[in-house]
């Protein structure tokens, strides 16, 4: 009988510990999810990376190239450091994709490296036509960050942050080397919002 009364019991406990067992592993299918995405989709958000970093490469570069003296070595100095980490940013992704051409790779760092420089070149040429306080420059221009920094921000916040973080690797490490990860990341984004100030 008391067999018959554990069997009962361990019974009316079996739902219950299915419901756990199952929300267990839709939690670990959830957090999984962002390291299990296909190919095309690491690719796709890649490329649309590289668009929005592009479209702000091109406009600070053509601040940058109808500048005045004055402002133009500290504007130059914040831009060295600025594409530098959004370059290291790009190319940690390329690194991460299986490509069948090296050419592809070499085509998107090309890309990235001729950005800022078509966008002084462009600044130069029209530098004495440039009305940079005018009505429509400022509008084309707000509307041109407005989109590369939401691309940026959307892919900095779910291609970027939340996969690095979710990686097994990273669960496995110590709390110091966790915190060191995330003092690192906080200091970054510290750094890019004051050169973000001139560029």
């Amino acid at each position: 009988a008391s067999d018959n009364a554990v069997g009962c019991h361990h019974r009316a406990l079996d739902p219950e510990h299915e419901v756990l067992e199952l929300h267990s592993h839709h939690t670990h299918v959830h957090g999984g999810a962002l390291l299990d995405q296909p190919p095309h989709t690491l690719r796709a958000s890649t490329y649309i990376l590289e668009i929005g970093i592009a479209m702000h490469s091109v406009i600070i570069g053509l601040t940058l190239g109808t500048t005045s003296d004055s402002e133009f070595i500290s504007l130059w100095v914040a831009l060295v450091f600025h594409q530098f980490f959004e370059g290291v940013a790009l190319g940690s992704r390329l690194a991460d994709l299986n490509f069948k051409s090296p050419l592809v790779p070499l085509a998107s760092a090309l890309a990235f490296a001729i950005t800022t420089p078509v966008g002084t070149a462009i600044g130069i040429g029209v530098r004495y036509q440039y009305q940079s306080q005018a009505s429509t420059t400022l509008v084309v221009q707000g509307i041109f960050d407005a989109i590369s920094g939401g691309i940026l921000l959307y892919t900095a916040l779910v291609n970027l942050i939340a996969q690095e973080f979710s990686q097994h690797q990273f669960h496995h490490q110590s709390l110091r080397r966790k915190t060191a990860c995330f003092i690192s990341m906080y200091v970054g984004a510290a750094v890019m919002a004051i050169i973000g100030k001139w560029a």
